[in-house]
């Protein structure tokens, strides 16, 4: 008994495993098709199954599932450098050109030939420390006149500047196309059309993420050497100038000179320490960053985590909008209703039965001597089943279209001499879809006739045995037939 009933708690629970994926609901973009696998289309509850799109470009798209974002919602910031600015430092420069400066005092004291050559000679620096140093000649600076060798020292220094200047701005412009390098990347990945020819001028240039990191780096070693050089010169001129501080003072154009040539150089290292600054690690790696993004979601294909089919959302919307309004893309939306056949029932259902319960039944036996009259108890054999017919409540789950497991639980009665109620709780198979045809099978539970613990069939009894059946409670197996009309 106790197996039997195992058993029977295992069957009435056998609907409740626990379902596997199914298959795919797939939307294409492109070509704005839906395709549903046929194992989809027969998914039972708590199923699971999958959403994936195809051609969807995830750095300008988001994929909404049942009004639910399954991506990020945010667009992804354009990439970008610092910035610093040379205004202030070009307009010292420019007043430093204008105010004379070494051109004129070269000139008073030089072949002009020679000074123009050595001014537009790019080792200008190098040459006219050579030629200041020159002991045979008479141009040496030690030998010039104070005011005109505080004149010659703040014109070397003015030319420094002009030609660290020059070289600022070839770094400013290599920074400048780092910067458009980084948005060729970018928009690479922004443009909708693969087969379009910005897009693959575009993807055919562009360089990869770890050359702009590379050439970051080279840039920013470039302005370190600058503002050493600069440094360095500077201190030159300036214990240079230290010995003529008296000179200067007393020549309205010197101090002028001096005093534009040493903010020149103030601004400069200002510059220079913005234009590190904007190529600092905090600054490019955060501009690389959403190009890695970029390359991460640089994909064709959108895949959903497995979704569980409820009896609550039987239809499935799918949306793809653009990230950003303001790139005026096309919108898709789709939606599809799953099969509305019910997978689950509740109904009343009426059979016939065959149960293992039974009646006893006993007769007695009279024996007449010559002496006394005695009795016994004789068993008779009235069968060990009993049928009877059933009304029972049916909780079913369809495995297949026209199959499905049910419960059910009710009363019947026994089709006997003498009818007896009987209380059944079972499980079984269901076959058809509105009208159901029913075999199960479980515990049919009543009373049932039986001999009474008074008497024995073994004993000889002088007296006439009286209520020699009782009846009693007992639950034996029943297997029943039955049939439902399920709505």
């Amino acid at each position: 008994m106790k197996f039997f009933i195992s058993f029977l708690a295992l069957c009435c629970f056998l609907p409740s495993y626990v379902n596997g994926q199914v298959g795919n609901i797939t939307y294409n973009v492109t070509s704005q098709t839906l395709t549903v696998d046929v194992s989809v289309e027969k998914i039972k509850l708590g199923e699971t199954y999958k959403v994936v799109v195809n051609g969807v470009d995830l750095n300008l798209y988001k994929v909404i599932i049942n009004n639910v974002d399954s991506v990020t919602q945010k667009a992804i910031a354009f990439p970008g450098f610092g910035t610093f600015d040379i205004t202030t430092l070009a307009t010292l420069v420019k007043d430093i050109g204008a105010s004379g400066g070494i051109n004129a005092v070269l000139s008073s004291l030089y072949d002009s030939s020679k000074v123009v050559n050595a001014i537009n000679d790019p080792q200008f620096k190098i040459d006219m420390k050579v030629f200041s140093s020159h002991k045979s000649g008479t141009l040496q600076k030690n030998l010039l006149a104070p005011p005109l060798r505080a004149d010659v020292e703040i014109g070397l220094f003015e030319a420094y500047i002009d030609k660290q200047y020059e070289l600022l701005l070839v770094q400013k412009d290599s920074i400048d196309a780092l910067k458009l390098d980084a948005g060729k990347v970018a928009m690479s990945y922004l443009i909708k059309d693969k087969n379009s020819q910005s897009y693959l001028k575009l993807s055919g240039n562009k360089p990869v993420i770890s050359d702009i990191l590379d050439n970051s780096k080279t840039l920013r070693d470039n302005l370190n050497r600058i503002n050493w050089d600069l440094v360095k010169e500077y201190n030159t001129y300036s214990q240079n100038l230290r010995s003529l501080r008296s000179v200067i003072l007393r020549d309205r154009d010197l101090i002028k000179r001096d005093s534009l040539a040493r903010k020149a150089y103030a601004e400069f290292s200002k510059v220079l320490e913005k234009g590190k600054a904007s190529l600092s690690d905090s600054i490019v790696l955060g501009m690389v960053k959403p190009l890695i993004v970029f390359e991460n979601n640089n994909s064709s294909t959108y895949s959903s985590l497995p979704l569980q089919f409820s009896k609550d959302e039987t239809t499935l919307t799918l949306e793809i909008k653009p990230l950003r309004d303001d790139n005026y893309l096309p919108a898709y939306k789709t939606t599809y209703t799953f099969p509305t056949t019910k997978r689950s029932y509740v109904a009343l259902s009426s059979g016939i039965f065959v149960s293992t319960l039974h009646n006893k039944a006993f007769s007695t036996k009279t024996t007449v001597s010559a002496t006394d009259t005695t009795y016994s108890l004789s068993g008779e054999q009235p069968g060990k089943f009993e049928f009877g017919s059933n009304v029972m409540l049916r909780f079913g789950v369809a495995i297949k279209d026209n199959v499905s497991w049910q419960f059910g639980f009710g009363p019947g009665v026994t089709v006997t001499n003498k009818i007896k109620p009987r209380a059944l709780i079972g499980t079984g198979a269901a076959f058809g879809y509105k009208h159901k045809f029913l075999i199960d099978f479980g515990l049919s539970m009543g009373y049932v006739d039986v001999l009474s613990n008074v008497y024995d069939e073994t004993t000889v009894y002088s007296t006439q045995p009286a209520d020699v059946m009782v009846s009693r409670f007992k639950a034996g197996a029943y297997m029943s037939l039955g049939y439902m009309f399920n709505l």
